[in-house]
């Protein structure tokens, strides 16, 4: 069925509550973006029913992306690292002195990969 032919009545009163959650966050994001409220309403409905015709029948596992939000908690030990101050960071982030030391030395790796130039790209 084309996107077209619901409007957002019968989407916010017929969509199943995965795809009505998915078009509420939608929403939230995008007007922090600064799409006013239509605009916004809108594109919520259309992504939610572009994932239900692109996905819709499948079993779906989401995942929480914890990667993502590890890489950031990692960036910013990496930054508050002064060379010293190991356990403070343990103890500030619940983590232990061992797994403070290789973030340190995890991130501080990337960010000399990123500078350095690569003789023999993979």
């Amino acid at each position: 069925m084309s996107i077209a032919k619901f409007d957002n009545e019968d989407f916010h009163t017929k969509a199943p509550d995965l795809l009505a959650d998915l078009a509420k966050h939608t929403v939230v994001a995008a007007k922090e973006f600064g799409l006013c409220e239509e605009l916004a309403e809108n594109l919520g409905m259309i992504v939610a029913m572009k994932i239900s015709q692109s996905w819709g029948g499948l079993n779906v596992y989401m995942p929480k992306a914890l990667e993502l939000f590890a890489c950031e908690r990692e960036k910013q030990i990496y930054n508050e690292f002064n060379g010293v101050n190991h356990a403070y960071l343990a103890k500030k982030y619940n983590l232990s002195l061992q797994w403070i030391y290789k973030i340190v030395k995890k991130v501080q790796k990337e960010e000399v990969d990123k500078r350095q130039f690569q003789m023999f790209p993979e």
